[in-house]
């Protein structure tokens, strides 16, 4: 009877009697009335029948009459009523939830400024999308994609292949969102005709791709797929897709104007180190080659990527209080008087107070400058610090410094030789230069 009721939409006042007998003895296995009362769900302008409000009396001979059908269909709809509350309110709560996790992906897009790790951020917070499994992001270069990053179990050999197909407007998932520049999705990639052959063996269920847009241009894509046959994706995947590539777009563009800032800002440092040998002409090139040195020994003993941008702007730096130094002194052919020497031995310091004037250097950068001339056995200046009191990037450009200085001529002697260099380096490995570096 709650079937009939289901499938008709309508109330539905039985004698039970009549419908339930048991077939050897032919009598009734109950007594009483029946009532069903339809539930329903509104959709659109439409409502569709979800469930059943049912009841029935026990004694032979009670039925239900006009006014019991009137009050139990206003307790059905009022079920109907809380049901649909309830059910909004489990997507509001859904679709705030869904946004407090973009908002917290927001932030941690802001924190950084590297190209895979934020791609990598973006797919982690693709994958945080109901019945998606795997995601890679894809670079556009000359219609062609290479994948930056993956997670999840992607296929090595779809990425491959995917890798060899060229990108062109509006063929396929990927075409699509190159041409309208919006997100890109398919509820079942196995069934689309614009799939290649070659990727049906993957199984390719739910799907999106979603352009990355630098400058209004595609640049790289965001791509995310199920393998479950019967995976479906939220109502509001596209509302939440197309924000979370847009933030994604956003920390890239933050990410390229800090490298352009940083590399103009290293620009300028370089010209001040360049200026510098000018007036010094006899440390040409100098500068250059501490740089070079610096950062191929940085990279060998493992300094993150930050690491080696502040040893870069110290070594281009590391001299630049010598602006302070009379030419009288800084250009004097001969031997320096004591008097003289303390000019020169200030000149790390005055390097400090002026870049620490700037107030944008970081610590470790300033740290160079100040400390370049320090040596373990604190016969270094200007502090005479010791050992660990020495700043790691300090000791690392003092040991580069040191080898350049012996590799160059100078007014007061001449160019070493590269083995002689070398065994003037190992002759000062654990006393003034730090062992493991030299």
């Amino acid at each position: 009877l709650s079937w009939q009721v289901l499938d008709t939409g309508r109330p539905r006042i039985e004698d039970i009697a009549a419908h339930l007998i048991d077939a050897h003895t032919v009598r009734p296995l109950a007594q009483g009335a029946y009532i069903g009362i339809p539930i329903f769900q509104s959709e659109g302008a439409t409502r569709r029948t979800v469930g059943v409000f049912a009841a029935d009396t026990q004694a032979d001979g009670e039925r239900f009459t006009p006014t019991d059908l009137d009050c139990l269909t206003a307790v059905a709809e009022a079920l109907s009523s809380a049901r649909e509350r309830l059910e909004a309110l489990d997507k509001a709560e859904q679709r705030a939830l869904a946004f407090t996790r973009l908002a917290q992906l927001s932030a941690d897009l802001e924190s950084l400024d590297d190209d895979a790790a934020i791609a990598k951020r973006g797919l982690e917070g693709l994958l945080e999308l109901p019945n998606l499994e795997a995601a890679a992001y894809f670079k556009l270069g000359k219609n062609m994609l290479k994948t930056l990053a993956v997670v999840g179990p992607l296929p090595v050999a779809f990425i491959k292949q995917r890798e060899a197909l060229p990108v062109r407007a509006g063929h396929g998932i990927f075409g699509a969102a190159l041409e309208t520049k919006e997100v890109q999705i398919v509820e079942d990639y196995s069934s689309d005709s614009a799939q290649p052959n070659s990727f049906q063996a993957f199984g390719f269920r739910a799907s999106l791709v979603a352009p990355i847009l630098l400058g209004g241009q595609v640049r790289a894509f965001l791509a995310a797929t199920s393998f479950s046959s019967n995976a479906t994706l939220p109502a509001n995947t596209l509302e939440i897709v197309d924000f979370l590539a847009k933030r994604v777009s956003r920390a890239l563009e933050r990410a390229e104007q800090i490298g352009e800032i940083l590399s103009t800002r290293a620009s300028s440092f370089r010209a001040l180190g360049l200026a510098l040998e000018l007036r010094d002409f006899e440390t040409k090139g100098h500068t250059d080659r501490v740089v070079a040195l610096c950062l191929q020994l940085g990279e060998t003993v493992g300094l993150t990527p930050i690491q080696l941008q502040h040893l870069e702007w110290g070594a281009l730096l590391h001299d630049i209080g010598k602006i302070a130094v009379p030419d009288s002194i800084l250009l004097k052919p001969g031997k320096l008087t004591p008097a003289e020497w303390v000019v020169i031995r200030q000149h790390p310091e005055s390097g400090f107070k002026m870049l620490n004037a700037l107030h944008f250097l970081p610590r470790q950068t300033l740290e160079i400058v100040r400390c370049h001339q320090e040596r373990l056995d604190g016969s270094g200046y200007p502090l005479g610090s010791k050992g660990d009191e020495i700043p790691y990037l300090a000791r690392l450009f003092a040991v580069v410094d040191v080898f350049d200085a012996l590799i160059s001529e100078r007014p007061y002697k001449h160019a070493w030789t590269l083995s002689q260099s070398i065994a003037g380096l190992r002759a000062q490995a654990g006393v003034t230069l730090q062992a493991d570096l030299v």
